[in-house]
C-alpha cells in the first residue's frame, strides 16, 4: 500500500513538473515573439523618424523656395510699375 502511494506521489509531481515544463516553453516562446515585435516596431518607427526628418528638410526647401518666388515676383511687379509710370 504504501508503494503505490508513492507512486502515485511521484506521478503527481512528474506530471506537475512537465506541466511547468509545458508553460515555461509557451512563456519562451511568447517572449521571443514580442522581442520580435519589439524589434520590428523599431525598425518601423526608425525609418518614420528617417521619412520625418527627409519630410521636415523638403518642406523647408520649398518653403524658401516659394519666399524667393514671392520676393521676386513682387519686385518685378515692382519694377513694372514703376518703369511704365
Amino acid at each position: 500500500m504504501r508503494c503505490v502511494q508513492m507512486q502515485q506521489d511521484i506521478q503527481m509531481k512528474t506530471n506537475e513538473i512537465q506541466r511547468e515544463g509545458r508553460k515555461k516553453d509557451k512563456l519562451e516562446r511568447e517572449l521571443r515573439q514580442a522581442k520580435a515585435d519589439v524589434d520590428t516596431k523599431m525598425a518601423e518607427i526608425k525609418n518614420l523618424q528617417q521619412s520625418l526628418e527627409y519630410s521636415t528638410g523638403n518642406v523647408a526647401k520649398l518653403n524658401g523656395d516659394l519666399k524667393e518666388q514671392k520676393v521676386g515676383a513682387v519686385g518685378r511687379f515692382l519694377f513694372h510699375t514703376c518703369s511704365t509710370s
